[in-house]
């Protein structure tokens, strides 16, 4: 067995990764982002399913933001 490699560093260039939330963040939980699962916060609770935005990443840990839609 091969031991897991730990999440590669994100670095969030002109346009911000894009995630899914796998656990609710309120205020912390849990997003996939490039195939992995990644530990996140946010200043607002966002539940399962919802699409995020990446706005900051410290430590191993994201910080996001809710995808409002414009439609």
């Amino acid at each position: 067995l091969r031991a897991r490699s730990p999440p590669q560093h994100l670095s969030i260039g002109k346009v911000p990764e894009i995630g899914v939330v796998k656990k609710r963040l309120a205020p912390e939980g849990k997003v996939f982002v490039h195939g992995e699962l990644w530990n996140a916060v946010s200043s607002e609770r966002i539940d399962v399913g919802e699409k995020v935005r990446v706005t900051r990443v410290e430590n191993l840990i994201l910080e996001v933001e809710t995808i409002r839609s414009t439609v």
